[in-house]
């Protein structure tokens, strides 16, 4: 399966509206198992209504997903429509439940309005069950960090932040918000001659290529009219390059999409409250 959190919602900038609350505060120490779908995508255990399930973690989602099945369980019948698009403009209407309550380890979340759709129907030939994908709408105003090589996502307290933050090196980012408030991604600032380019972080993107925008191929010193994947160089921050393949698409609705090809190579600390992002080397 290949660019799973394109068929949910691709953001351009809004605010925020209600957020998700944890009932205890969540410590450093340990952090949540991630799995990986087909070996690539970071996955978790999320139980919702007794119901331990398997959930894509996936950052460029906008708003977490849950199945039909799951809105039964949590007594929801499905209603009126959230609309989002993906990042190629296509136009997404779907019904949602509010207030879902969640448990993440021992920490109980509500989603304040998760989209209802089964989107294994996304998933092609013979996939692993997910039963969900759980975005970074359910950590609005926390700070977490993705390991992917250590397969933990840690929620950040105030302390475990400072200390993580003191090796590495912090990018620019926007917070981006949109179907309705209830949405939010991050996109990082990438240099080009004119200014900064704002481009997706997306986990739950798998493609071999990063995605970039036919308007500002130019300047990132790719051409715009190749069909054939180029090669992309530019420097996010200190000891932070961006490299690999690039493909160009006409349409984008954002700057350009960076898949987890590119992230699995780094721990990436996001301070979802205050719009502060930093990147380390990944380790075990």
């Amino acid at each position: 399966m290949r660019n799973l959190s394109t068929a949910t919602f691709a953001i351009v900038t809004a605010f925020a509206a209600s957020t998700p609350f944890a009932t205890q505060p969540a410590s450093a120490a340990g952090g949540m198992a991630l799995g990986t779908f087909r070996g690539m995508q970071p996955t978790l255990t999320v139980t919702v209504a007794g119901h331990e399930e398997p959930f894509l973690l996936d950052t460029g989602g906008g708003i977490t997903i849950i199945s039909p099945t799951l809105a039964k369980a949590v007594h929801c019948e499905p209603w009126g429509n959230v609309v989002g698009f993906r990042m190629t403009g296509e136009r997404l209407d779907l019904p949602h439940c509010d207030q879902v309550p969640i448990l993440l380890q021992r920490t109980h979340y509500r989603i304040p309005a998760a989209v209802v759709f089964d989107i294994m129907l996304l998933a092609g030939k013979d996939p692993p069950p997910l039963a969900g994908s759980l975005a970074l709408d359910a950590f609005a105003d926390q700070a977490i960090t993705i390991e992917p090589v250590a397969h933990r996502l840690v929620i950040e307290t105030a302390a475990s932040l400072a200390i993580r933050t003191r090796q590495a090196s912090e990018v620019p980012i926007r917070l981006v918000r949109d179907a309705q408030g209830l949405a939010l991604s991050v996109v990082v600032g990438v240099p080009t001659p004119k200014g900064l380019a704002w481009m997706e972080l997306d986990t739950g993107n798998d493609d071999s290529a990063i995605v970039v925008s036919r308007s500002i191929a130019p300047l990132l010193g790719v051409d715009p009219g190749a069909q054939a994947p180029q090669p992309i160089r530019a420097v996010l921050a200190s000891g932070i390059v961006l490299t690999g393949n690039v493909k160009v698409v006409a349409g984008l609705i954002m700057d350009g999409n960076i898949g987890i090809q590119f992230l699995r190579a780094w721990n990436i600390t996001l301070d979802l409250k205050h719009g502060r992002a930093w990147f380390a080397p990944a380790s075990h």
